[in-house]
């Protein structure tokens, strides 16, 4: 029974997203203030259905339109889906990230109540904060943005480059900004339900791509782009990966600021290559696929 382990339980859902909602509860044997993460009772179930229909459209869409492979999006939500849906595994990935990442004093991964914890609820420290993208929440709070943009960039980085072990859903619900009563400005992170693990081969090559991308050395790019298996497509990846044009990426993206003309032919041509931005994706390694999510 929910009153045997909370001494008050809002009903009101303070987040909710497509596999589960989150409550504000407080525990009975500690007083502490926690944040329950409940799965809806019907997902397991349809994410089976859903999974089946998705593969019997793509392998529909492949007969009619050849061009379009979209089979690595069925073998992707195949492997990665039942990992979300197992809270247990959420937990120990956001433990394994607070033991990986305590170095960084900004970082606060809330802790988990194992002893409530099930496949399908999750108890957790609760933790205040404003959303990442809320800007009017950083003014009224004096928090300077470029100082959380800078320990975001670190953070990832860090996971990417340095530790290869990266939290793949990080949207503006997942990574909350506090102040805390001393003045710092801590970034929280939550939903660990996805990780991957990027091997060491993948890493060097992926950051070799980006410090030839940051020279700029365009014989590099295409090297590096090769060696990750995109073949002769080199240059859409490398668009793809900087989400700028060729020309602002032959000139050196670190140059040259984005601008509204080049956001423009952007969603223009990628309307015109969705063929080729699907063979990319087809070709380069499943490590990429979740990098580009991120």
């Amino acid at each position: 029974m929910v009153s045997d382990i909370f001494s008050s339980f809002d009903a009101r859902p303070h987040g909710a997203a497509s596999l589960a909602q989150v409550y504000k509860a407080t525990l009975k044997s500690t007083g502490e203030t926690v944040a329950v993460k409940v799965q809806h009772p019907r997902v397991k179930p349809h994410s089976v259905v859903d999974m089946a229909t998705m593969e019997a459209l793509v392998r529909i869409v492949a007969k009619i339109f050849p061009d379009f492979n979209l089979m690595w999006l069925v073998e992707e939500t195949k492997k990665n889906l039942p990992r979300e849906l197992d809270f247990l595994s959420e937990a120990k990935n956001a433990e394994r990230v607070r033991r990986m990442f305590q170095h960084l004093e900004f970082l606060r991964v809330p802790k988990i109540h194992w002893e409530h914890c099930t496949d399908r609820v999750l108890v957790m420290e609760y933790c205040e904060g404003g959303q990442v993208n809320d800007l009017e929440y950083f003014r009224e709070n004096r928090i300077d943005a470029h100082d959380v943009c800078r320990k975001l960039g670190k953070l990832y980085s860090e996971m990417i480059f340095v530790q290869g072990y990266v939290h793949c859903d990080p949207h503006p619900g997942n990574v909350l900004v506090n102040k805390k009563p001393n003045g710092s400005v801590e970034l929280v992170l939550l939903d660990h339900g996805l990780y991957i693990t990027l091997t060491d081969d993948f890493r060097l090559n992926y950051a070799n791509l980006w410090l030839a991308l940051l020279k700029p050395d365009q014989d590099a790019i295409k090297y590096w782009s090769k060696k990750m298996g995109v073949g002769d497509l080199y240059g859409l990846f490398a668009c793809m990966v900087t989400a700028r044009s060729w020309k602002s990426v032959t000139s050196g993206i670190s140059k040259n600021v984005i601008t509204a003309d080049e956001a423009c032919e952007i969603k223009r041509y990628a309307g015109s290559l969705l063929p080729q931005i699907s063979d990319v994706l087809e070709r380069m390694p499943r490590q990429m696929l979740l990098i580009l999510k991120t």
